[in-house]
């Protein structure tokens, strides 16, 4: 939220995030929402380890913020060892 607007607005502009989660939502607007654990069959397509799981910006060589998805697999590896440290 300290960025500035224009940085905000080009990071949005370049990651087009299907969801902006910008408070906390109230637990009675989950209502109606599944709440179980999602399998393969409720999904587009199967979970694989190389998803997606978060997207951060550097500030890249040219200046302008870049986006760096890091996948599934490298955030459970770095949560297992830093939790085994």
């Amino acid at each position: 939220p300290d960025y500035p607007t224009e940085r905000i607005t080009y990071i949005l502009d370049d990651a087009r995030p299907a969801l902006t989660l910008t408070e906390p939502i109230p637990e009675e607007q989950y209502a109606g929402h599944p709440t179980t654990t999602l399998t393969d069959t409720d999904r587009p397509s199967p979970w694989s380890p190389r998803h997606a799981a978060y997207m951060i910006y550097t500030s890249g060589s040219t200046g302008r913020p870049k986006g760096v998805i890091i996948e599934h697999h490298a955030l459970a590896t770095y949560l297992h060892r830093a939790h085994r440290t």
